[in-house]
């Protein structure tokens, strides 16, 4: 071969390489289906479920009966999630909690086509834990109630550090294909979550 080509030949090849070099592998969308089969064949026990039963939605839930650690850490989450979004009515933010619903954050996980890379998934918990502290201290003094008023802050507060543990108990139990789906969509939801309750502090 002609040492010209050559030399073009290796100099092209490594300029692809460099320009997918700083690419990250994506992550494969896994089916449904696949869950479900996988799990069958791990000879994992359904969960029995009476009708009505809703954790999540349909299709959420038939791949949650497949993965019994899965499907009960889903409960313990659901069951924190409704609490704790209970709490905020009760002091009335106005923070949409309904961007960190566990039914849309397992629905984009098991059912999202977007690929999604590593993240420090829970960096935003202290910034928000902080923020509910704040609320609480930079109350002024001449609010009608205001020892009732903090204590119900503090319940709010609670009962958001109850629902992100559930979070991150739950991330152990999600099917190994899907779970940096999973972290990476709760890192994304709890970013939002800070800036909802950031916007609704400075009011």
């Amino acid at each position: 071969m002609n040492t010209k080509i050559l030399f073009i030949y290796c100099l092209a090849l490594m300029l692809l390489t460099a320009c997918g070099g700083n690419k990250k592998p994506q992550q494969e969308r896994i089916s449904s289906s696949e869950l479900i089969n996988a799990a069958d064949n791990y000879g994992y026990d359904t969960v029995a479920v009476t009708p009505g039963d809703t954790v999540c939605n349909t299709e959420v839930d038939n791949v949650l009966r497949h993965y019994p650690e899965f499907y009960h850490a889903t409960k313990n989450a659901k069951k924190s999630y409704e609490a704790w979004t209970q709490q905020e009515k009760t002091i009335g933010l106005k923070t949409k909690p309904e961007v960190m619903d566990i039914s849309m954050i397992l629905d984009r996980t098991l059912h999202g086509k977007q690929t999604v890379t590593s993240d420090s998934v829970w960096q935003a918990l202290p910034g928000i834990d902080s923020l509910y502290l704040q609320m609480i201290a930079n109350m002024p003094e001449q609010t009608k109630d205001i020892d009732a008023r903090k204590s119900d802050i503090g319940r709010t507060r609670k009962a958001w550090q109850s629902y992100t543990n559930q979070l991150q108990r739950l991330a152990n139990t999600v099917p190994e294909g899907c779970r940096e789906r999973y972290l990476c969509i709760v890192a994304e939801q709890t970013r939002k979550y800070q800036l909802l309750l950031q916007q609704a502090n400075n009011k």
